[in-house]
């Protein structure tokens, strides 16, 4: 998605009230830095129930609404090369900025086990041999690394909830996400 004018549409969640039924605002996942897991997911961008008053902008442009509030995982686009990927809980709109990934009906894998592989320096490696431009990192290249045959043991999904209660814990410790999530 872009939004065309970020100032008129985007926030940060502590500039907004995110309760209620009828919200207005929703999480928007806009990229950054490099972070594996979870985070930067500080944006929020105004939705009003099913986005209309944001698609009717003449500068906006919606690209895969329909993967819009679903889980996966989503990385920074331009991010010095280095793939890290980050869990999207199902609450969110991804930006160009942060391109996301979605498993098939029929996969494997679970997200879990996923992101265990693209979160390693493999992963980032081919990424960049694959990439005209190793600094971007575009979905079509991820698409052309190689997944082993199998997902992982059952000890990567153990590891992937490991670091996903550090980064949880980290998050709740935080006076502002204390009183904001």
């Amino acid at each position: 998605m872009q939004t065309g004018e970020n100032l008129r549409w985007v926030r940060f969640f502590w500039e907004v009230v995110l309760d209620g039924e009828d919200r207005e605002w929703v999480w928007y996942l806009k990229g950054g830095g490099y972070r594996k897991w979870a985070g930067l997911d500080d944006s929020v961008v105004r939705w009003r129930g099913s986005g209309d008053p944001l698609g009717r902008f003449p500068k906006a442009t919606l690209r895969n609404s329909h993967r819009y509030f679903q889980q996966g995982l989503s990385y920074t686009d331009f991010a010095g090369g280095s793939l890290g990927v980050r869990f999207m809980r199902g609450d969110e709109i991804f930006d160009l900025g942060a391109p996301a990934v979605f498993l098939t009906n029929d996969s494997s894998w679970s997200l879990e086990t996923l992101s265990c592989v693209l979160n390693s320096r493999v992963a980032s490696f081919l990424v960049r041999l694959l990439s005209p431009n190793p600094q971007h990192i575009r979905t079509g290249y991820l698409r052309l690394l190689p997944l082993p045959s199998k997902p992982p043991t059952p000890e990567a999904e153990r590891l992937v909830a490991l670091s996903r209660g550090c980064r949880e814990y980290l998050e709740q410790s935080n006076y502002v996400a204390r009183l904001y999530r």
